[in-house]
């Protein structure tokens, strides 16, 4: 290679108050010269701070890489201008060097699990993983692509911890849902990694939390459903959790006898009329016990009673035009909002009349 054109990430956490890049010229490039005898050659220019081994990993280009791979497949990939920064600008410390602290702590959950020397291996070979996720972007508090990694090892070679580790990593706060692929940003892409993310995650879905579909509770009841009939459809996943918070607001509870009947969802796109006829039942029930709304748990359910009631009204040949909501929309009436957009009530087919 004639040239290439380098700018370093330079920062020192204990006198910058900023990062910033410094620019290089290097002519007559080595066609097989690694990243890191890159580096070194900088270095005899102007020292900096860098791991100065095989295992030190970085950023070039928006690519994370380790510091064994050719430069001229980097510069192939991307460009003869190369960006060099650490693999964590927000935890950069000294130039390419990050403050670990956290991450060496990640797998500390696994600790029934796992042995030290297991976690230690797993936290240097999927160091990369981690870090080239782009959900740290956004939520710091990711569980990490290593911690997945080590979780499908972990049920893949004791089966029967299946339960007892996905809940480990099912929190919806930061757990796998957050995962996003790391195709196109680690330079070296592991297929193998991603195949066994998605394979744990169909686990997770399987127990999605989502099925316990109830699982919020009000800040404080503000406003009061006293005088109103409201009526619940659990689905097949019974829970008196809606129940309780329908007899806390006031209201008077409508029981149905079809609550707990199944709406055959996972064949609706075959047997869609089957649906709209057990739906109408439900709906029904409830309209005929005077009931002024329905509550329905999970948002999969909404989609039916509410968006698809004309659908369903001509599936059983009588009108019904009963309000539905969901259970998240409850608490939130509950809580004292009163704003339709806010509520989502304005994307309803039903009308919502009773605010």
């Amino acid at each position: 290679m004639k040239k290439i054109d380098i700018e370093l990430f330079r920062f020192n956490h204990t006198t910058d108050y900023l990062p910033y890049y410094k620019k290089y010229t290097l002519k007559n490039v080595d066609e097989e010269l690694s990243v890191l005898e890159l580096l070194n050659q900088i270095n005899e220019i102007e020292t900096f701070s860098f791991e100065n081994n095989d295992s030190l990993l970085c950023k070039i280009n928006n690519f994370y890489l380790k510091a064994d791979q050719k430069v001229k497949e980097v510069v192939e990939k991307s460009s003869t201008t190369l960006t060099i920064e650490p693999i964590s600008i927000y935890l950069a410390n000294n130039d390419l060097l990050i403050n670990e602290s956290l991450y060496t702590k990640s797998l500390d959950i696994f600790n029934a699990y796992l042995t030290q020397e297991q976690k230690e291996f797993y936290l240097s070979t999927y160091k990369l993983d981690y870090f080239a996720s782009n959900t740290l972007n956004f939520n710091k508090d990711y569980i990490g692509d290593h911690c997945l990694i080590a979780a499908f090892d972990i049920i893949e070679q004791t089966p029967t911890l299946r339960e007892e580790i996905l809940g480990l990593i099912t929190d919806k706060s930061n757990g796998i849902y957050l995962h996003t692929s790391l195709k196109n940003r680690v330079f070296a892409y592991s297929k193998e990694n991603e195949e066994k993310i998605q394979k744990l995650l169909d686990m997770a879905l399987l127990q999605d939390p989502q099925t316990e579909i109830f699982a919020q509770t009000p800040n404080g009841i503000k406003q009061k459903f006293s005088d109103f009939n409201i009526a619940v459809y659990e689905g097949v996943e019974a829970s008196s959790a809606i129940k309780s918070l329908v007899e806390e607001s006031e209201a008077n509870y409508v029981p149905l006898s079809s609550k707990n009947d199944d709406l055959n969802l996972k064949s609706y796109k075959i047997q869609t009329d089957l649906t709209h006829k057990i739906a109408g039942t439900i709906l029904l029930e409830a309209k005929d016990n005077n009931a002024d709304f329905l509550i329905v748990q999970d948002p999969s359910h909404l989609e039916i009673f509410d968006q698809q009631q004309k659908k369903i009204e001509c599936a059983i040949g009588r009108e019904i035009n009963l309000p539905v909501i969901s259970a998240q929309q409850f608490v939130q009436l509950l809580e004292g909002q009163k704003d339709q957009k806010a509520l989502n009530f304005d994307k309803h087919k039903t009308a919502i009349t009773f605010l």
